[in-house]
């Protein structure tokens, strides 16, 4: 029962993320590189501090501000 509730709060969760950034204007090419630099500080930073669902969480809004919404969705999940 609580896993069953726990998958829906992470769907609404993904759901709320994806919908928050919906009205973004799409990125730039300079805004999609610094957003790639980005993620790859947090996949390190998350390596060595894999307990951090702050930084998970943020690695996750990442990947929907670059439209790979399965990576996100998978990353959400995982909090």
């Amino acid at each position: 029962m609580k896993t069953t509730y726990a998958r829906i709060a992470l769907a609404a969760i993904g759901f709320l993320a994806s919908t928050a950034f919906a009205n973004f204007s799409p990125v730039t090419t300079d805004g999609r590189r610094e957003l790639e630099v980005t993620l790859e500080q947090f996949e390190k930073y998350i390596l060595s501090h894999p307990g951090d669902a702050r930084a998970r969480f943020k690695r996750a809004n990442i990947f929907i501000q670059l439209g790979r919404d399965k990576e996100a969705i998978t990353a959400m999940q995982r909090l």
